[in-house]
């Protein structure tokens, strides 16, 4: 047995055992309250209840100390446990046997019976987690019994010792498999918390590590940031110079990749920031509608140059002063035009922008594309997802639909999707956004 074991077993008799003891003293009342005893041997119920009461007390201290056993002491307490338990154990049988060979006759000899089988019964169970000494307590109290028993000599004596070598065997059974089925749970609670402190220790692993790769990219995504700023604004400088139409026409496509490798690496960076909970959202006023006009002009000039229908829709109700957030709110509007865009060839594009429930303003993106398969929907906005079902997508890993549910998620809002292939789609979101007070007044 291991040792581990065994100190959850001491630990347990601890528990178990510490008002044990003072039963026998209750019973030495029962017998001064029951019988003559006292009166006709003062000395041995007195030297019986001096010894009972200090082996209770003997007992409740080691109890005590079992409760804490460590490593360095169970085996000690375990043995001083198996003294004590043998010595009060061997006491009361010395004197339940006394008073059943004093006073054969009469109702004390059957409150004593009552007294040893009620003994027995408790004791199996509760000095089980310790088999021998389970077997050590049943042997002492039932053997006063089946002497007087024999004593008897008639069909009552004989039928009382078949009848208490049938709860012999019963308690021992019931001792053997009570001890049997103790050690089991705790040996699998031993292993299940095994288990759980190797998972414990691989979630700290995994976190320590996660949370470096974190920071790696996060450095990373800075570093990679800088060049591309100076390649954006050399290229600039380019288009804006003496170039032939070939040349002109290289430097776009420069500026296109490079615009759109700066978008990923922005996006990289915003996640990485919400997963580590640096990013902070900002509480400012701003104007709701000039925002949404600064966001439709480049998305017009986009959808015009592939042939695509643009509208944009401000309900009346809209407040035009708010506070909030404006520049993650236009980030999450622009990611998901981005997509519209990005998948639709032909028809139209809409953003229409009203008031829900709560005081919250709703957007809803529309398009005409090639909408999302009903299986792709429900993981669509995790982490590390392609944008929309296209494997082939340059943006990759599906950042801004997970961004855009993290920083709604952040503005206490929610977002969503209808869409169904070949019909479109229809992305949405609420958020609370208060109107400034200015704006109330009016």
């Amino acid at each position: 047995m291991s040792q581990e074991l065994w100190i959850r077993l001491i630990r347990l008799l601890g528990v178990r055992v510490r008002l044990v003891g003072f039963v026998y003293p209750l019973l030495m009342v029962a017998v001064a309250l029951k019988s003559s005893v006292p009166r006709d041997h003062p000395l041995i119920f007195t030297s019986g209840a001096v010894l009972t009461l200090a082996g209770a007390l003997w007992l409740t201290l080691t109890a005590r100390k079992a409760r804490s056993a460590s490593p360095g002491n169970w085996i000690n307490i375990r043995e001083e446990l198996r003294v004590v338990t043998l010595i009060l154990t061997t006491l009361w049988a010395l004197l339940s046997g006394f008073g059943l060979y004093a006073y054969p006759n009469g109702d004390f000899p059957i409150f004593l019976l009552f007294a040893i089988l009620g003994l027995l019964s408790f004791g199996a169970i509760v000095f089980s987690p310790d088999l021998n000494l389970a077997l050590i307590f049943i042997h002492l109290h039932i053997l006063p019994a089946i002497i007087w028993s024999y004593q008897v000599r008639d069909r009552f004596g004989l039928a009382l010792i078949f009848l208490f070598a049938i709860i012999w065997a019963a308690l021992y059974l019931v001792s053997e498999w009570s001890s049997a089925h103790l050690r089991h749970l705790l040996l699998s609670q031993i292993q299940l918390e095994s288990q759980a402190e190797d998972l414990r220790q691989s979630r700290e692993h995994a976190k320590s590590s996660s949370s470096s790769r974190t920071r790696f990219f996060a450095m990373i995504s800075h570093q990679i940031r800088t060049p591309l700023n100076g390649i954006l604004g050399v290229n600039d400088l380019l288009l804006n110079s003496q170039l032939d139409s070939r040349q002109a026409e290289l430097a776009s496509l420069i500026n296109q990749s490079s615009q759109r490798l700066l978008h990923l690496v922005n996006n990289l960076l915003d996640l990485f920031e919400i997963d580590i909970g640096k990013l902070q959202l900002n509480s400012v006023e701003f104007d709701l509608r000039h925002l949404i006009e600064e966001i439709s002009s480049p998305i017009s000039i986009a959808a015009a140059a592939k042939g695509l229908d643009w509208t944009v829709r401000i309900r009346r109700e809209v407040p035009s002063s708010c506070c909030g957030d404006p520049l993650r709110v236009k980030q999450v509007i622009n990611n998901l035009l981005r997509n519209a865009l990005k998948f639709t060839d032909r028809g139209v594009i809409s953003l229409e922008v009203g008031m829900a429930d709560g005081g919250h303003v709703r957007c809803v993106v529309e398009d005409t594309g090639t909408g999302i398969p009903h299986q792709k929907i429900a993981t669509l906005f995790d982490d590390l997802k392609l944008d929309y079902y296209d494997t082939s997508s340059l943006d990759g890993a599906g950042l801004s639909l997970a961004i855009s549910r993290k920083l709604i998620d952040l503005m206490g809002g929610r977002i969503g999707v209808q869409s169904a292939p070949g019909q479109g789609s229809r992305f949405w979101f609420e958020i609370p956004v208060i109107a400034s007070t200015s704006e109330i007044r009016s």
